[in-house]
């Protein structure tokens, strides 16, 4: 109930902010310009550090089968923000949701 209460207030509050982003500047290049330049970055550190990273250390593949799987070569396409390629074969795969990686992203 608390995690429910808190997600819809952080919706709330966020919601107020960028209504409030675009009222300072109603130009709609402008405002994509300053909300790509926003998330942008967070996305990016997300994606290297998952792939680079988290995707080697917790894959049940061997490394190269997972360097050389779809799915791992997909996760970089996150960065082009058009789709979202949550899922990485091996990485975390004893999870409930196995393959996992920046779902919310």
């Amino acid at each position: 109930m608390v995690g429910g209460v808190a997600v819809m207030t952080f919706f709330t509050i966020s919601g107020f902010l960028v209504t409030l982003s675009w009222l300072r500047d109603p130009r709609a290049a402008a405002f994509m310009a300053k909300r790509l330049l926003r998330l942008w970055p967070g996305m990016l550190v997300a994606v290297v550090v998952g792939v680079l990273l988290f995707g080697p250390a917790f894959t049940s593949l061997s490394l190269k089968e997972f360097w050389l799987h779809p799915q791992t070569l997909d996760h970089w396409r996150n960065l082009l923000l058009i789709k979202d390629y949550a899922f990485m074969s091996g990485v975390f795969a004893s999870n409930p949701l196995p393959g996992l990686m920046n779902g919310p992203l």
